[in-house]
């Protein structure tokens, strides 16, 4: 998916206790189409963050903060 405007992504995800989750944002390519400079030293392409919804009822937020060659993230309810 992609997100919107905002730059939120908000998909309704079936839960399945004890299961894992990867979210894959495209941080190169979303960099590329901007008009930003890098000085060529672009490192990363994509952000892996892997994790668990242990509460199938609850609403799970995971901000990511990003940059050309880092990022920060974090769990939020």
């Amino acid at each position: 998916g992609h997100s919107d405007q905002g730059g939120r992504f908000q998909q309704e995800v079936p839960v399945a206790i004890g299961a894992g989750y990867e979210m894959v944002i495209a941080s190169g390519a979303y960099f590329a189409g901007r008009d930003i400079p890098t000085t060529g030293r672009q490192i990363l392409s994509e952000i892996v963050i892997r994790f668990s919804m242990p509460d199938a009822d609850a609403r799970y937020h995971i901000p990511v903060i990003m940059s050309p060659n880092s990022y920060s993230c974090w769990w939020s309810s």
